[in-house]
């Protein structure tokens, strides 16, 4: 059977598109060996402050200490507890100093966190935001979950009369009570061990458990260095190069895509021809 052929009467329009592609997962490459302190296995590019330059990656939120067993992470003025690093997702887990999961009591000492910690080799992901109020006299709400008083008792005129609550989730200004003032807002990991978020034992131990930062942007010097587009996909890391038209196509490693667009000869109805080719 004879093979039956595209033909545009219109002109054709020849389109190349082309995207080289390198991926590759990036190596730790100083050469040191692993310390710990506690239970955190600390490995590039993190290191102790007492351990080589090379060990660790050059910014100072890398740099982590150890006091008491405990691994502290200080970054600017506030220091944090570290919980937790997670290399084969580049996550990390800090908590607040203050909270003490054996003690419900506890508060935090930190209003906040987004500033503080404000470096482009880190990311946010995955946390809630927990709300703290405080509020003269008792109120009923459904979303305010009574706590321990965590505020500056100086700054109410009678203590008292003071309650305090937390509410899981962000809170809207419309959802705070006229006699409520707002106190603090906290990020707390979504992967936490939160059972019920009516009870603020359950709540307290989410806080203590902390929250989740990925860091993966500190393994990505050697792609950035040679103009690439460093990206993390299913917990790997890789680079994109792309490359211009006047790169030799021996040297391409790459999709490329042939488009080939004509008019018919019944009508401005436009056909796309796409062929897909792999070196």
């Amino acid at each position: 059977m004879p093979t039956k052929s595209l033909s545009f009467p219109g002109s054709i329009i020849l389109i190349l598109l082309q995207s080289c592609l390198t991926i590759y997962t990036a190596q730790n490459n100083s050469h040191c060996r692993s310390s710990s302190c506690g239970d955190i296995t600390i490995n590039y590019p993190f290191r102790l402050k007492t351990a080589p330059q090379n060990c660790g990656y050059l910014d100072t939120f890398f740099v982590l200490d150890c006091q008491n067993n405990q691994t502290i992470l200080n970054s600017k003025s506030r220091a944090y507890h570290v919980q937790a690093i997670h290399y084969s997702n580049y996550t990390i887990r800090l908590s607040d100093p203050g909270l003490d999961s054996q003690n419900y009591s506890s508060c935090p000492i930190y209003s906040s966190i987004e500033y503080d910690l404000s470096t482009i080799y880190i990311q946010y992901i995955e946390n809630i935001e927990i709300t703290f109020v405080n509020c003269i006299g008792p109120v009923k709400n459904p979303l305010y979950v009574v706590n321990a008083f965590c505020g500056n008792i100086s700054t109410f005129s009678n203590s008292s009369g003071v309650h305090s609550y937390v509410s899981v989730g962000s809170i809207l200004i419309s959802d705070i009570e006229e006699r409520c003032t707002f106190d603090r807002a906290i990020l707390a990991s979504a992967h936490g061990p939160i059972k019920d978020n009516t009870s603020y034992s359950s709540i307290h131990d989410l806080l203590a458990y902390g929250f989740d930062l990925l860091w993966y942007r500190a393994m990505c010097s050697e792609c950035e260095s040679s103009k690439g587009a460093c990206s993390i996909e299913k917990n790997e890391i890789r680079c994109r190069h792309y490359c211009y038209e006047d790169t030799p196509f021996s040297e391409r490693s790459f999709l490329s895509y042939i488009v080939l667009i004509g008019s018919s000869a019944i009508g401005k109805v436009q056909i796309a021809l796409t062929v897909k080719i792999q070196k």
